[in-house]
């Protein structure tokens, strides 16, 4: 017996599939387009934090934080209406969102000869606790644009994703 191999499943599970792919496409921009709104920022590639804004110490301070690429965890926002930049990402309990501005953009005070940029930290909860329609935030670390500031920064963010345990010892 000679068979010959059933071409019509193939082409059907290929016809099935490019809807699928083509759906997960446009839920992926529509999300993209979702939060570009709510920002009011342009989303970009993780690279580009290298390659098009200057961001060289950022993008490998931001490579030290997590076992996954960072392209994979980190949402990288160009606020429309700054100068700076916003890096956001996220834990189980909280959004943690740092803002970068680098050295010698333009002095904090007139007497300030040469301005030292600025690194700083929030954090806020994902989820309103119960009767309240606001997610609780902190500032954490902030400071010149610096590694010593990135340090407090992460120091802080353990800090806070810390869990007490709950035993007498």
């Amino acid at each position: 017996m000679n068979e010959q191999p059933d071409q019509t499943n193939s082409k059907e599970e290929a016809d099935a599939a490019t809807p699928r792919a083509e759906t997960e496409e446009k839920k992926i921009l529509n999300t993209r387009t979702r939060l570009e709104k709510k920002y009011n920022a342009k989303i970009i590639a993780f690279n580009m934090l290298e390659t098009d804004t200057g961001y060289i110490d950022l993008a490998s301070w931001l490579q030290t934080i997590s076992r996954h690429q960072p392209k994979e965890c980190i949402l990288i926002l160009l606020p429309n209406d700054s100068d700076g930049i916003k890096i956001r990402f996220y834990t189980n309990d909280h959004i943690y969102s740092i803002f970068a501005k680098l050295p010698g953009s333009k002095p904090r005070e007139k007497d300030q000869k040469e301005y030292l940029g600025y690194l700083g930290c929030v954090v806020s909860t994902r989820k309103a606790r119960t009767g309240e329609y606001w997610n609780r935030g902190n500032d954490l670390a902030d400071g010149p644009y610096n590694f010593d500031t990135w340090t407090k920064i992460m120091e802080d963010i353990i800090g806070y994703e810390l869990q007490r345990i709950k035993i007498e010892i």
